[in-house]
């Protein structure tokens, strides 16, 4: 298929990864495009006509003048990608295995907080995948690269939902250093009385005679 035949040549420079595009379903190339040459048209255009180039936007989408907004908006923190509305794949929910991979990663980074590390390195494989194709590179969980959200990432890929899936202190040391270091974190048992307030801890025998 010619792109030019489908896209204005300005909304054509706003695709970086052609093969990527041209590998979608026609009818979801169809709805990005038209959404492409608006939004090249706008951005191309003076502050006087804008208001008047979103409106007349947002007639030729069904949309209204704020949705047009978000979709430049969306444009300009994800791309084109950040356009595509096939949520099935697009707002799909992380795969298990690819929350265990997650839990790997932060087993293996040594640093004590490891969510920014272990979010660049999946961001970086993750594009490396959707620009080359090469299943050595493939995420566990998936059987293609997901589409990038709003922020240039997968929906559900913010530092802090990869934070959370960090396993718990007592987790990581046994992985990194054995049980015998992570012992630190279990619940101590009392043996005595030394040290506490009146009080502060009741101890009880629920045996009955």
């Amino acid at each position: 298929m010619n792109l030019t035949e489908t896209i204005s040549p300005a909304a054509l420079k706003l695709i970086d990864d052609v093969a990527e595009f041209v590998r979608l379903p026609a009818e979801r190339q169809e709805r990005i495009s038209k959404r492409l040459v608006w939004v090249a048209e706008i951005l191309a255009s003076s502050k006087s006509i804008r208001a008047d180039l979103v409106h007349a936007a947002s007639i030729s989408l069904g949309v209204s003048c704020t949705t047009v907004r978000r979709i430049i908006r969306e444009f300009k923190e994800g791309g084109w990608e950040a356009l595509d509305d096939a949520r099935g794949y697009y707002g799909e929910k992380m795969p298990e295995e690819f929350k265990d991979f997650v839990r790997g990663l932060h087993i293996q980074c040594q640093r004590s907080t490891t969510g920014r590390e272990v979010h660049r390195m999946l961001i970086e494989r993750w594009r490396l995948w959707k620009k080359s194709g090469d299943a050595k590179h493939a995420l566990p969980g998936y059987d293609k690269p997901p589409v990038a959200g709003s922020k240039g990432y997968p929906e559900g890929w913010s530092e802090d939902s990869i934070m959370r899936l960090r396993p718990d202190d007592y987790s990581l040391t046994v992985a990194r250093q054995g049980g015998k270091a992570a012992a630190k974190f279990l619940p101590s048992i009392l043996k005595t009385r030394v040290g506490t307030r009146f009080g502060q801890i009741v101890f009880f025998d629920d045996q009955d005679y």
